[in-house]
């Protein structure tokens, strides 16, 4: 058993949500070693564990990058070019409009 995050792998394969509140559970006790089969491996169910923390980290990661570039643009405000790349208008956060001369 491997993780495949590009989902390219031949054969059965299992989607896992990468959210903390659905995998936590899962990798506490011992339902994933039970619900995906693994038998009396440890040392694989540890590698999947520590593998899935890994995945969820990164995901969190670039949730966490993607609030904060979104957070960033809607407190930047709104320009409008003409033709040549000159602002022409200027729309703030607020709903103001400012015209440019």
């Amino acid at each position: 058993m491997r993780l495949d995050p590009a989902y390219r792998m031949p054969g059965r394969g299992y989607y896992v949500c990468l959210d903390r509140s659905c995998l936590e559970p899962l990798l506490a006790g011992p339902q994933l070693a039970r619900r995906l089969q693994l038998g009396a491996d440890p040392a694989a169910v540890e590698e999947l564990r520590s593998g899935l923390r890994e995945r969820l980290e990164q995901a969190e990661a670039r949730r966490a990058r993607e609030e904060e570039e979104a957070a960033r643009l809607a407190r930047a405000p709104l320009e409008v070019l003409d033709a040549k790349g000159r602002i022409v208008r200027r729309i703030v956060k607020s709903g103001k409009e400012t015209a440019s001369g």
